[in-house]
């Protein structure tokens, strides 16, 4: 991930706008959803041991679709707070560049290609590729998170007090038990 974010902060230097495939190819490990399962698994001993870790390395479908999402829905979601920083290229401005489109029909582009990031991870989950099931749900659900995080395309992440009524209704209030 840090050398990822090193190939960024040369693209930002050189004022170089790469083409989409390239800055998806390392924006899959900027996205950090390479790292946040392995720093998970920490708690998951019982179900995460060396073929799951070898498992996860191999890059399988499911895995690749979360990165994927993540950096896909990022882009949409804090281009405009990036801009006005005056941080690098997003993937937006790397497709808009390359394909001359306007940003309106990139966006559309990528709800696309979220859509089949989608397909791809549900259709690993339903062939259980070898590995438990468990293991598998984790990403379906770590995906299910990236979408709740995002809702609406507001950046909950870092917006972190615009979260404070789901956090609250989750762990503070009672659920009614109709």
């Amino acid at each position: 991930m840090v050398k990822g974010y090193f190939v960024e902060a040369q693209w930002f230097n050189d004022g170089y706008v790469p083409p989409f495939y390239e800055f998806m190819h390392n924006g899959l490990y900027t996205s950090g959803h390479g790292a946040i399962p392995a720093i998970s698994f920490i708690r998951l001993e019982n179900i995460v041991g060396n073929k799951e870790y070898e498992w996860v390395e191999s890059n399988p479908k499911i895995v690749k679709s979360v990165k994927l999402l993540s950096r896909l829905i990022n882009d949409i979601t804090k281009r405009k707070d990036e801009e006005k920083k005056g941080d690098g290229p997003s993937g937006v401005d790397c497709y808009v560049n390359e394909y001359g489109v306007s940003r309106e029909k990139e966006i559309e582009e990528i709800k696309k290609m979220c859509e089949n990031a989608w397909k791809n991870m549900n259709e690993e989950y339903m062939e259980a590729s070898g590995v438990s099931r468990a293991l598998l749900k984790y990403y379906l659900y770590l995906g299910c998170t990236l979408e709740f995080i995002y809702n609406k395309r507001i950046d909950y992440f870092t917006d972190a007090s615009s979260m404070k009524q789901y956090v609250t209704s989750l762990v503070l209030e009672q659920l009614a038990l109709d």
